[in-house]
C-alpha cells in the first residue's frame, strides 16, 4: 500500500480524473490519471515503482510492439504482468499504467519509455533491466538530434551506476541492438570498446537499415566505415560489439548453438527483430526462449498496428510509420509482399500536428522512389507535402484528402488487400472512424 497523505491523494485525484475522462467519452484514461496524480505529488513513480521488477523499452522505432512481446514472453511463466499497453510512453503514462495497481501487488512490469523520457522515468522507477533498439530523427520540433539523446543516455548510465555502486547493488542489465551505433555510443566507451559503467550487458544483432542519422562516430565525429553486418570508426578504434542474440533471414540464433524459427502472426521483417529483442530480455529474467517465441506468435496486431479490417468491399490493412526510418522499413514490408500476379495498392496518409510532428521534411528522406509501378493514392491533411515527393521520385498517384475515402479509391477490385500507411493523427482517426478504439 502507498503510504502518505500527498500519495494516497495523488492516487484518489489521478483515478477519479480517469473515471470522468473515459466515462464521458473523452479518453481511455490512458495518460490524464498520471498527469493530475503528478501535479499532486511529483515523486509518485518512485513509490508506485518501489518493490517491483521493472524493465523499460525504448527505441525510436517498434519499442511498442517490443514491449507488447516482452510483457507476453514474461507472462509464459505464469507471472502477471503489468505495462502500459496503450502505448502512453511518457513519464504521466507510466505512471497511469502503475496507478491501476496502486498496492504494488504485481511484482513484474514491463514498460515502454519515450527515447527522451528514458532518463527522467529511469531515475524514479529505477529499472533493472533496459531493452534499447534503435535511435533515429522523430519529430524534431518536439524532440531533438540523435546526438544529444545519446549523450543523455549515456549521463543516465553514469547516474545509475553510481547509484548502484554506493549502495552496493548489481549491475544494471541492458539489452542492446549491436548494429545501430547510436545505441552502442550510448553504452560504450569508444576508446576502450568496453562499457562505459558498471553495466551488465547482453548485444543483439537485428539490424539497422536506417543509417542516415549515424553518419559519423559520437566519440570523435570521424564518419563511420559501414559494412554489411559491420560498423568502425577509422579513428578512435569504435566498433559494433559482437552479438549473443542475432535474427538471421527467418531464425533467431541465440547462446550455445541455440535456433529457432520466427513463427509469428506479425508481419515484416521488423517484426522478426522487435521480437529478437524481447526474447533476448526475456531470457534475461529467466524465460525459456521457446516459450517466450509461443507466447509472443499468436499477436495479430498491436494498438491497430497490421490489423486488418474490411471497409469498402475488401480488406484494409492498418500501418503506422512516423519519421523516415519508420516509413523505409513499412515500405520495405509492403514490396516484400507484393505477388506477381496482383500488385497491392497503398494509401499514404500524412498529418502534421502536434503529435506527429509539425515538420513534414523529413519526407524528402523517405525513399519513396519504391513504390514506381505501384498503385498509390497520397490523402492526409497534408496530401500535397506527398504529392510534390512523390512527383520528384518519379512514382504516378491519385490524391483524395479523406484517407478512408482513398482506400476505396485505390482498390480496383471487389476483396483487393490495400495498404493504408499513416502517421500517428491520421492513423488513429482511422480507428476511431473503423471502430478500434482512440
Amino acid at each position: 500500500m502507498i503510504n502518505g497523505f500527498r500519495p494516497r491523494a495523488a492516487l484518489l485525484a489521478g483515478r477519479f480524473a480517469g473515471w470522468v475522462s473515459s466515462t464521458s467519452g473523452r479518453g481511455a484514461g490512458a495518460t490524464l490519471p498520471g498527469t493530475v496524480a503528478l501535479r499532486i505529488e511529483p515523486r509518485l513513480l518512485a513509490s508506485l515503482a518501489e518493490g517491483r521488477q521493472v524493465a523499460v523499452v525504448s527505441a525510436t522505432n517498434g519499442k511498442t510492439t517490443t514491449t507488447r512481446m516482452l510483457a507476453a514472453a514474461l507472462a509464459s511463466s505464469g507471472a502477471k504482468v503489468l505495462s502500459n499497453t496503450g502505448g502512453s510512453n511518457l513519464e504521466r503514462g507510466v505512471v497511469a499504467a502503475l496507478m491501476t495497481d496502486p498496492n504494488r501487488l504485481i511484482r513484474t512490469v514491463a514498460l515502454e519509455v519515450d527515447e527522451l523520457a528514458l532518463p527522467v522515468v529511469a531515475a524514479k522507477a529505477r529499472p533493472d533491466l533496459f531493452v534499447l533498439g534503435n535511435l533515429s530523427r522523430d519529430q524534431l520540433d518536439r524532440m531533438t538530434e540523435c546526438r544529444v539523446i545519446v549523450a543523455k543516455w549515456q549521463q543516465m548510465f553514469a547516474t545509475l551506476s553510481a547509484h548502484d555502486e554506493q549502495v552496493g547493488a548489481g549491475p544494471v542489465k541492458v539489452v542492446a541492438n549491436a548494429d545501430d551505433p547510436l545505441v552502442a555510443a550510448a553504452v560504450l566507451d569508444g576508446s576502450t570498446n568496453c562499457p562505459r559503467h558498471t553495466l551488465d550487458i547482453t548485444w543483439v544483432a537485428v539490424g539497422q537499415p536506417w543509417t542516415a542519422d549515424a553518419a559519423s562516430c559520437p566519440s570523435c565525429s570521424t564518419p563511420w566505415q559501414f559494412q554489411p553486418g559491420a560498423y568502425a570508426c577509422g579513428s578512435c578504434g569504435f566498433s559494433r560489439p559482437a552479438p549473443t542474440w542475432e535474427l538471421t533471414g527467418m531464425d533467431l540464433r541465440g547462446p550455445q548453438g541455440l535456433v529457432l524459427p520466427l513463427q509469428l502472426s506479425l508481419p515484416g521483417r521488423s517484426n522478426r527483430a522487435n521480437a529478437v529483442l524481447a526474447v533476448a530480455a526475456s531470457a534475461v529474467r529467466g524465460i525459456d526462449p521457446a516459450a517466450a517465441l509461443r507466447a509472443m506468435s499468436s499477436m495479430i496486431d498491436v494498438g491497430g498496428r497490421y490489423a486488418v479490417v474490411d471497409y469498402a468491399g475488401g480488406p484494409v490493412r492498418l500501418l503506422l510509420a512516423k519519421n523516415p526510418a519508420g516509413w523505409q522499413e513499412m515500405l520495405a514490408q509492403h514490396n516484400e509482399e507484393q505477388q506477381s500476379d496482383v500488385v497491392r495498392p497503398i494509401v499514404l496518409a500524412l498529418n502534421a500536428r502536434t503529435a506527429d510532428g509539425q515538420d513534414t521534411s523529413w519526407i524528402w528522406d523517405v525513399p519513396f522512389e519504391a513504390l514506381a509501378g505501384i498503385p498509390v493514392v497520397v490523402s492526409g491533411e497534408r496530401a500535397e507535402d506527398l504529392a510534390v515527393r512523390l512527383r520528384y521520385a518519379g512514382v504516378d498517384f491519385t490524391m483524395v484528402r479523406e484517407p478512408l475515402a482513398a482506400v476505396a479509391a485505390a482498390r480496383r477490385h471487389p476483396h483487393q488487400v490495400v495498404d493504408l500507411l499513416a502517421t500517428y493523427t491520421a492513423f488513429t482517426a482511422v480507428r476511431r472512424h473503423l471502430g478500434l478504439g482512440s
